[in-house]
């Protein structure tokens, strides 16, 4: 079946080709990295504040463009409500597939030792989001003290971020981490990953790093913030 047939859409008006488009093309996109998919990923589309509110049921985080239940439903802002350009809209989609992919992986499952940088960071070098800072103005901030931290969840918890410069900052640590981790190779991402899923535990989670990486997590942090 096409990424396309594996989407169920529902919206109040009618959606955009360029969305479906964008959906299709980031479902394909992250079936290529993660070697298979869901098999349907119904997407939500709200086109007002009381559309995404119900839509999220529990979650409806004021920064968020887009996010993605336990069940693996897809909810987007639409792009008016966004105020995203045509390009950064798509990342947004791209980056929020990776999050259906995630929970296809770990079977929705609420019990998760969950590794935000991981989740998050991951996302963010599929989508190569456009809100990313410099890795150079990362490190300048992180030489001035501030100490950024690798927080852990379960994935029933969750994040709260204060304004937009944080949520970039914290982003933008967690994404370069990853790739500084995987030294660019995606695919060596995922199958740490995979390896985690198989024991989503907090002692799974750091013999996995320990074995795909060489290091423990907090001299990988140590080196990484050199």
């Amino acid at each position: 079946m096409s990424a396309a047939g594996r989407l169920i859409f529902h919206s109040q008006r009618s959606i955009a080709t360029s969305v479906q488009r964008s959906c299709a093309e980031a479902y394909a996109l992250n079936e290529k990295l993660f070697g298979r998919g869901p098999e349907r990923v119904v997407v939500v589309i709200a086109h007002s504040v009381a559309e995404w509110r119900r839509a999220c049921r529990y979650y409806s985080f004021p920064l968020a463009k887009a996010l993605v239940l336990h069940d693996g439903t897809l909810v987007l802002k639409s792009r008016a409500l966004t105020g995203y350009s045509i390009s950064n809209y798509h990342k947004v989609i791209i980056h929020e597939m990776n999050h259906v992919f995630w929970c296809a992986l770990f079977r929705g499952r609420r019990n998760v030792w969950d590794p935000i940088w991981l989740v998050e960071g991951l996302a963010c070098l599929v989508a190569r989001n456009h809100y990313l800072l410099p890795l150079s103005v990362l490190k300048a901030r992180m030489r001035r003290g501030r100490k950024l931290p690798l927080p852990y969840r379960y994935t029933g918890k969750i994040l709260r971020l204060a304004s937009r410069r944080e949520l970039e900052l914290y982003y933008s640590y967690w994404a370069h981490f990853a790739a500084w981790l995987c030294q660019g190779r995606l695919a060596r991402l995922v199958a740490f990953t995979r390896a985690f899923a198989h024991r989503p535990t907090r002692m799974g989670y750091h013999q996995s790093f320990e074995r795909f990486f060489g290091m423990s997590e907090k001299t990988a942090r140590r080196i990484f913030a050199e």
